[in-house]
């Protein structure tokens, strides 16, 4: 069976409250997810400047994760057996989130930030690269020569994408490592397994969180992130290991064969 990592990917869905946070990785623990992601900015206002847009600092300081609570969460992740990832936008926080995560994971629009990528490299992890709007140029100098450490999922960034833009052959086609989901569809994940992804990623929330929230339209309900992961692990189950055999159930009619 081929492995599969998902990645339940908390967002802003903790709603700028500690308790939130901390409940969004018990649900991410109970749906079976490998692991836990959120996001980190020290700095709104640099934030929102590094992505052009002054407007944006207002909703980014709302939303924004407090330094205090990655402990707990890496914490906590940890005590449910869950690896703890985190993105950062700014190069000032890397330091701040390295001693708490497993692996790193770089967001789209970092995606060709190589001297941003290069520094985390300094601290010896794994690293998750998305790479959404990119083109194929773009995408296929990236992957030239890259370190063994770095791990480019497919992503197409629209919140939600929709259905008829999610183009998984991609990931067969450039021999991506896996996917970043942004759905919203609890089959979505295991479509993508079978089309090569040994890495998952998606976005989820809790049964509360407000509707009002930015990651709420492409975000799972608990009950549909459990979904998504049951139906990722049925096709692991269904896709075997491609040996042609006599299988179990078919060893009585063996009998009938000419």
């Amino acid at each position: 069976m081929r492995e599969c990592s998902i990645i339940a990917e908390a967002g802003s869905c903790h709603d700028g409250n500690a308790k939130a946070a901390v409940e969004l990785v018990k649900i991410a623990a109970a749906a079976g997810a490998n692991a836990v992601k959120f996001q980190y900015w020290s700095d709104s206002q640099a934030l929102a400047l590094a992505r052009h847009d002054e407007n944006l600092a207002a909703l980014y300081e709302r939303y924004r994760l407090s330094r205090g609570w990655l402990a707990d969460l890496s914490a906590e992740a940890r005590h449910h057996g869950m690896e703890f990832l985190c993105t950062v936008y700014l190069q000032q926080d890397i330091a701040t989130i390295a001693p708490y995560v497993d692996k790193f994971k770089i967001a789209s629009p970092d995606a060709l930030n190589e001297p941003f990528i290069q520094a985390h490299e300094a601290y010896h992890k794994p690293i998750l690269v998305s790479v959404g709007m990119l083109t194929e140029r773009e995408l296929e100098h990236s992957l030239y020569g890259v370190a063994h450490k770095r791990y480019y999922l497919h992503c197409v960034s629209a919140y939600p994408c929709p259905l008829d833009q999610v183009n998984l052959g991609a990931i067969r086609r450039y021999h991506l490592s896996g996917f970043s989901d942004h759905t919203g569809d609890p089959c979505m994940g295991a479509w993508a397994y079978l089309a090569g992804a040994n890495i998952l990623e998606t976005h989820f929330r809790a049964d509360d969180t407000p509707s009002s929230n930015p990651d709420y339209p492409h975000a799972l309900s608990p009950l549909l992130l459990k979904a998504y992961v049951d139906n990722v692990r049925q096709a692991q189950a269904a896709y075997g290991d491609g040996v042609k055999v006599t299988q179990p159930a078919e060893a009585e009619t063996r009998r009938y064969m000419a």
